[in-house]
Order: structure tokens, then sequence, then C-alpha cells
């Protein structure tokens, strides 16, 4: 029993608010750098413009290199959400209390996605609103999103038993 499942941001409106921000930005820069006329009320300094570059291109290259790999084996559950968690978060199978996959709101339980906590539970997600909802046996919840729910199902009806 080994299985992995790696997903990524690939929503098209991330993608499309992304790139409008950044023709936005590249019709500030003609405006300013081209035309000498201000974009907006004011002439920007050279050093906001080379602030919102950088700002522009980490936003970019989280979204593009975030990803939420997923890991099972006989011994444990794994995650990693790269580049936010780079190392393996462990849920051994015997410290678990309970095991399922579930359907859940993720803007109405968590507002959204990404690394979430409610007070209550830790939620790392990419997309959609199945999850694999893991109890410790310290009390501890996590919910990790998943778009292969399938395959998850068999671990639950191991738990149960």
């Amino acid at each position: 029993m080994r299985q992995r499942e790696q997903q990524r941001f690939t929503q098209w409106f991330i993608w499309v608010l992304l790139i409008f921000v950044l023709v936005m930005a590249a019709v500030a820069k003609y405006y300013t750098y081209y035309l000498k006329e201000p974009f907006g009320n004011a002439l920007p300094t050279d050093e906001l413009l080379r602030v919102s570059d950088y700002a522009l291109a980490a936003v970019l290259l989280i979204f593009m290199s975030a990803r939420l790999i997923t890991e099972v084996d006989e011994k444990e559950l794994r995650f990693k959400y790269l580049p936010f968690i780079p190392w393996w978060k462990r849920y051994p199978w015997d410290e678990m209390e309970s095991f399922e996959v579930v359907d859940y709101n993720p803007l109405d339980e968590f507002l959204g996605w990404g690394v979430r906590y409610n007070f209550k539970t830790w939620c790392y997600n990419v997309k959609g609103n199945k999850g694999l909802r893991i109890k410790m046996k310290s009390g501890k919840q996590v919910l990790i999103g998943t778009q292969k729910p399938e395959a998850y199902a068999h671990l639950s009806k191991r738990m149960a038993q």
C-alpha cells in the first residue's frame, strides 16, 4: 500500500487575476518610463516600481512553485506543502484516532485555500472540496485536501476495523 498525490494551483481565476495584475503593472511602467505621464494620480517613484516588481515576481513564483504532496504507506500518512512547509509532516497510523474522506466547504470552514486554521483544525489544501480528515489520539485535528478521494476510501475502512 503505497500511494502518492501531488496537487498544484491550477484554477483559471487565480491565473487570470495574476495576469491582469502583471499587465496593469506593465502598463504603469509604460506610462511612467516611456510616456512620462502619471498612471493614476501621481508619478510613481523608481523605488516603488522596483519594489512592486519584486513583490509581483515573488507572488508569481510562489503560485508557480506551490504544491501539496501527500504520501501514504504502511506506517504513516505524510505530506508537505511547498514552499510553505518544505519538510514532511508525519501522521503514523497507530497515533490516529480516526481517518475519513470528507466533503467540506473550504470557504465556509476555513475562509479559502492554502494553509488555514479555524481554531479547531489545521487545513492544508490547494483546490476543491474533498479532504482527508485526521483526528489524532492527542486531540490534534488535520484536514488535507485531495483530488483523489476514492484512492483513500480503503484507508478509512482500515481505520474503522
